[in-house]
Parts: structure tokens; C-alpha cells; sequence
């Protein structure tokens, strides 16, 4: 036998195999085998996501490469189905298009797939952010002493996961680490405890604040960023190595100004016979006060106030100015935590300010109590508007406070303390601030292991061998291609309410390489819609005393038009199929 005739024998056995799959996926009963598949696994992904929310749906069902092994044997199938009526004639047309609607979907749907976005960006008021946030976890390593940096990608997992799962591929040897994945909880609770560290480190301590409805515990670190100060209902906590100045001059003026700064305080008296503008500086501070206005009955009219008869809101209207930084500030008496006129954005010379009275204080709240480490003893200080009480601390001694019934308790004194942070697995469906995805690590290298927690958007530094090593735990950026500034955010809340009606962001679009810059308003149902991209107003944030954050969803799907095509052209096709319905042979009987 020549060797043509062994290739046209091999031609003609693979057009038999593909004919007589062909055939087979022709067939009305795979069809049904595939629709029945997919109909179960529609169900069983809105159970799944019912009961353990749609993340675990999406990497179980949705995501899944069965799934979408099933999506393209429904694919091959609608299309054998057509082909199998070839040559087609007048009455197939409706059929035929149907069939090309379908399929045209599920093409949309496979672009989909492939190429959407759908992320968050998340903008401070008055900056300007132009990447997109995608939910792709990813760990960063930075060795700090081989100035080089690493991005592992990392499975997501539906439900919490404990194993060992190695994270580095082959062509990371330079890494001298082997890092490997032992826990992944898709949601998991911080636990922050501090221990005793006989080497180094703050002091720390553990203070119950309680009265008949009120029971908490706080950890203080002492002059730490994070747990150096820590509001607590009626007042603030502190921990720092400055005591309180017990012997601030007072004089019997009706008011006074009080400047607290990190280290230090300072008061200016509001004499009844103040000429204003007044310029006052500030002890042991590089700057110094003009108070411009005083009033008695402060009303706000539109942006500014006013002075009105029959009420008692004291104000006072003043430029903190000195080392480089000028703010305008309005102070009220009676709401102390209420924002200040200087833009809306926390001090940059991290001040607090209040319009207190001798008698009390400002009308708000405005208590602190007080930790400080001085000749090896631990004092106290509790701090009621201009008077201050002090003490020595007796562990798990019952002291008052003088607030709302409430007294303190010091559980725990460590003169140096280490932090161990710990995870807990959560429900999927939980949710809230207090609650994000962790990974627990164990790293190796030729002498030593050690393991270590990672919470998503916390870092943690680790020093292994002669190595200092950053590790994070974070999402993929990705660039828009465009920028957005935050100029403004504003919440509307119901009336009489604190619940939020709607909210809303000023922002301005740039795009440098196209010379585009304008002004848009991005609301809850009003997207900005720009280059195949739409973001929504989706959350915000709002802190004491920091900026306005506001959460826009981000999302682009090229997949959209095709759908949306292959739903119109299988609605026509439908359509037709009753119009050709009367060129059948068959037309009227029932087969």
C-alpha cells in the first residue's frame, strides 16, 4: 500500500470518528443530559450561596472547569444541531437563528469570562487614585536587604483550609525562602492579645472600663500610632510617658480655649472684654492663635455663621498658623466632636481644640484617662474638663472615674510587651469591619522555620538567617487607563435619622493621553461611564477627625453587547420559527 493511500485512509477514519461525533452531539438526548447538568448546577450554586454566600458559590460551581466544560458541550451541541439540518431550507431560517442567538450568548458570556473587570477603587477626599482594586489575592514579599520584591498568586479557597500548599513556582528560586500556604480562611476575626517580652518592646497594659450596662477591655501601648490612644464611650484612653500638667494657670474668666497636642496642652483665657481679632501664642508649641470671632448663640447660615438672640451654643472662630501650617477652625461648646470649618480634614498639626467652661469643661465629652510609666511606677491621671485627679495603679484595684458611674480596672502591666495577633475562622456570610480573609504562612530556610498570620491589608516583617523580610497580603491593581479626583463627598440622611437616605461624590475625570478633564457627580443610580468602564457610587467611609473616603465599584464587561445581540437575535429567531412554521410538510400535525 502506497503511503497516499495509508494518508487517505487515515483522512477518512478521522472524518468518520468526527461525523460520528457529530452526530452524537446532534443528538436530543445529550442535549438533554447537558441541559438537566446545568440546570442542577444553577440550583445547587444558589444553595451553595444561600447558605455560604457568593464566593463560595463562584469558586464551587460558577468558576469551576466542569461548569464551563458544560456551557461548551451545550455550545458544540445547539451548533451540531443546526449544522446536522444543512443544506438548510426556508423553513429552518428561524430555526438556524435561534440556534445563532444561543450560541451568541454563550460567546458573550466566554468574553465575559475572559476580559471583565469588576473592582473597587477607594479615594480620600481630595486625592486622586487611578488603579482599580480586583478580588485576586496576591502575597508581596520585599527583602529589604537583596532590594527585590515578589508577587505569588494565591487560591482562593471557598471555605476555611488548613493543609500545606506550596506557593513558590519554579522560577522564583531566588527567593531564599520556601514559603508555603498551612490555613486559609476566606473570612477569619482578629484576635489581638500582648505578652510579656523579657528582651524589648513597649509597655503595654490591659484596662477594664465598666459600670451596671458597660464592660470593656482595651490594650494601651505606650506612644504607639495604633493602641496609644483608644476612644472609649464617654472619654479617651492614652497611654504615654507625659503626664498631664496639673497646674495650668486658670484665672476666673467665664471661658477658655484648650489646644491638646500630643505631647502637650495649652489654654488661652476668653477675657470678657477680649478685642478681636486677638492674636495669642501657644507655650511649648511653634504656633500661635488669631481668634477673628466669638459668639455667644453660634447659628451656621449656609457655609458661615451667624449670631443669633434666645439660645446658648458658644462658638469661637480662629487661625491656628506656625511651622509651615495655617488652619482655619470653628470650635462649638456644645459639640466638640462636631467638624471644624477648615475643609473637613483632620489637623495637620494634629491638634484638638475645645471651648471649655471652668465649671466643667466644654458641654461635650471631653474626659481622658491617663497612663503614664514614671520612676518605675505606673500612675494614673483622670482628666473632667479642667480638673484632674491622680493616682498610683494597684493591679485589679477598682478606682473611680467620676464619669456616668464608671470605674477602671488595670488587669495586666507588661514594662515590655510583643503583640500575637490571632485568627479565627468566621461564616462566609459574615460580614463587617472586624471580619477579612487571613493566611497563615510557614517559612523556611536551611536553619530555622517560623510561622507567621497574615491578615488582608496587614503586614507583618519577619527576620530570618541574615534576611529582613515584608510580607502582605493584598488584591491585584490593576491601571484604569484614567484618573479619578475626589473633590467632595456628601451623605443625605432621612429626616431625624442617622441612617443615610443617599450619598453622593464630586469628582473630576482626567486622562492625560486623550486631554480629557471634567467634572462629573457620581451617585448611587448615576454611574460614571467612561471608556467601556462604569463606576458606582458603591460605600464610603467616615472616621472622627480623618477624611471622607469614598468606595466606587468599578466594572467593565465586553461580553455585554454580544449578549445582549444574541438574546435580540434569538428572540427573532423565535419569532420566525412561527412564520415558517407553514412551510413545513408537516405543518398542522401532530408528530
Amino acid at each position: 500500500m502506497s503511503f497516499t493511500a495509508v494518508q487517505d485512509n487515515r483522512t477518512a477514519g478521522f472524518a468518520r470518528v468526527f461525523y460520528s461525533l457529530f452526530k452524537i452531539s446532534a443528538s436530543l438526548k445529550l442535549a438533554l443530559v447537558i441541559l438537566f447538568s446545568l440546570m442542577a448546577s444553577l440550583a445547587a450554586g444558589t444553595f451553595i450561596e444561600s447558605m455560604h454566600g457568593t464566593s463560595a458559590a463562584r469558586l464551587m460551581i460558577y468558576d469551576s472547569f466542569w461548569f464551563h466544560s458544560l456551557l461548551f458541550l451545550l455550545g458544540v451541541n445547539v451548533a451540531a444541531a443546526a449544522l446536522d439540518r444543512f443544506p438548510w431550507k426556508k423553513k429552518h431560517v428561524g430555526f438556524v437563528i435561534t440556534h445563532l442567538g444561543i450560541i451568541m450568548i454563550l460567546a458573550g458570556s466566554f468574553l465575559t469570562k475572559q476580559q471583565m473587570v469588576d473592582g473597587q477603587m477607594s479615594i480620600t477626599e481630595g486625592d486622586t487614585e487611578s488603579f482599580i482594586t480586583l478580588p485576586e489575592p496576591l502575597l508581596y514579599i520585599f527583602s529589604q536587604s537583596m532590594k527585590k520584591d515578589w508577587l505569588l498568586p494565591i487560591q482562593e479557597k471557598p471555605f476555611a483550609w488548613q493543609g500545606k500548599e506550596n506557593l513558590l513556582p519554579g522560577n522564583f528560586s531566588e527567593l531564599p525562602l520556601k514559603v508555603s500556604m498551612t490555613a486559609n480562611y476566606p473570612k477569619a476575626r482578629l484576635t489581638e492579645k500582648w505578652e510579656a517580652d523579657p528582651a524589648a518592646g513597649p509597655a503595654a497594659l490591659k484596662v477594664t472600663l465598666h459600670n451596671s450596662f458597660m464592660n470593656q477591655n482595651f490594650w494601651l501601648v505606650e506612644n504607639d500610632a495604633e493602641f496609644g490612644t483608644v476612644p472609649a464611650g464617654p472619654a479617651k484612653l492614652r497611654f504615654t510617658d507625659q503626664l498631664l500638667n496639673e497646674n495650668l494657670p486658670m484665672t476666673n474668666q467665664s471661658s477658655y480655649l484648650e489646644f491638646q497636642f500630643e505631647k502637650t496642652t495649652a489654654q488661652i483665657p476668653l477675657k470678657e472684654n477680649i478685642r478681636l481679632p486677638a492674636v495669642f501664642p501657644l507655650k511649648n508649641t511653634p504656633y500661635q492663635v488669631t481668634i477673628n470671632r466669638l459668639f455667644k448663640n453660634a447659628m451656621i447660615s449656609g457655609r458661615n455663621l451667624i449670631e443669633k438672640e434666645g439660645g446658648s451654643n458658644p462658638a469661637a472662630e480662629l487661625i491656628l498658623d506656625g511651622g509651615g501650617i495655617q488652619e482655619k477652625h470653628t470650635v462649638f461648646s456644645k459639640y466638640p466632636d462636631f467638624p471644624t470649618l477648615h475643609g473637613l480634614k483632620p489637623s495637620a498639626a494634629r491638634v484638638k481644640i475645645f471651648y471649655r467652661f471652668p465649671d466643667g469643661g466644654s458641654k461635650g465629652e471631653t474626659h481622658e484617662l491617663r497612663f503614664v510609666q514614671k520612676d518605675g511606677e505606673l500612675l494614673y491621671q483622670i482628666q473632667s474638663g479642667a480638673k484632674i485627679n491622680s493616682g498610683k495603679v494597684v493591679l485589679f484595684q477598682e478606682t473611680p472615674t467620676g464619669w456616668m458611674d464608671l470605674n477602671f480596672r488595670v488587669d495586666e502591666f507588661f514594662p515590655h510587651a510583643q503583640r500575637n495577633r490571632i485568627y479565627t475562622p468566621e461564616a462566609n456570610t459574615s460580614e463587617g469591619e472586624e471580619v477579612f480573609p487571613a493566611l497563615r504562612l510557614q517559612l523556611e530556610n536551611e536553619s530555622e522555620t517560623k510561622s507567621i498570620w497574615l491578615g488582608q491589608g496587614l503586614r507583618e516583617i519577619v527576620e530570618m538567617g541574615n534576611g529582613r523580610y515584608i510580607f502582605l497580603y493584598g488584591q491585584r491593581r490593576i491601571p484604569a487607563g484614567f484618573r479619578i479626583k475626589l473633590r467632595d463627598f456628601r451623605v443625605k440622611n432621612y429626616p431625624g435619622t442617622n441612617r443615610p437616605e443617599s450619598f453622593e461624590s464630586d469628582v473630576t475625570l482626567l486622562d492625560d493621553m486623550r486631554g480629557v478633564s471634567r467634572d462629573e457627580t457620581i451617585s448611587m443610580n448615576e454611574p460614571l461611564v467612561y471608556r467601556g468602564f462604569r463606576v458606582y457610587q458603591s460605600g464610603y467611609q467616615q472616621n472622627p477627625g480623618e477624611p471622607e473616603v469614598s468606595i466606587f465599584s468599578v466594572g467593565r464587561d465586553p461580553g455585554v453587547p454580544v449578549k445582549y445581540a444574541g438574546t435580540l437575535v434569538m428572540i427573532t429567531g423565535i419569532l420566525l420559527m412561527f412564520y415558517t412554521r407553514s412551510f413545513s410538510s408537516n405543518a398542522g400535525k401532530i408528530v
